[in-house]
């Protein structure tokens, strides 16, 4: 099953086509066929996505490690940025989730929910993950522009 992202700027990611590979596929929201979909060039089988701010991407592979999409700037003409760099972590990360206000949250295999913290100009990717909550089992999380959801087994 595929997993889309859409950006701050409108620019949509995708996961897969149907076909569970975890490639990834982009749509510039202005392109006069908006219907086509480029396949983006990486090495890593990814299971989740997600868009932060000015059109960041971030994903997560199949081994449980996050990546940043580096060199995106919407404003130079480059929505596709220029290469997946490793964004790295004590744990192995099932999902992940940012938003356009530069918060990242993300929730470890074991269901520890972690928060990417020094994100800022110089540091667009952060610097450390902080151990939000450390009671296992939560399951999915969501961030929003104010809040943050979680839900474990019960929902």
């Amino acid at each position: 099953m595929g997993k889309v992202a859409v950006c701050d700027n409108g620019n949509v990611w995708m996961l897969g086509s149907g076909d569970n590979t975890g490639k990834v596929y982009f749509n510039k929201y202005d392109t006069p066929n908006s219907g086509e979909w480029f396949a983006i060039p990486d090495s890593e089988t990814f299971t989740w996505i997600t868009c932060g701010t000015e059109g960041t991407v971030w994903t997560v592979s199949a081994g449980g490690n996050v990546f940043y999409r580096d060199g995106i700037n919407v404003a130079d003409g480059n929505n596709i940025g220029d290469e997946w760099h490793p964004v790295a972590c004590d744990e192995k990360i099932s999902r992940i989730s940012a938003n356009p206000n530069g918060q990242v949250w993300a929730l470890t295999k074991n269901g520890e929910i972690k928060r990417r913290t020094h994100i800022d100009c110089d540091h667009p990717r952060g610097q450390f993950w902080d151990t939000v909550a450390s009671e296992v089992g939560f399951k999915e999380i969501s961030v929003g522009d104010s809040s943050v959801y979680a839900l474990d087994d019960a929902g």
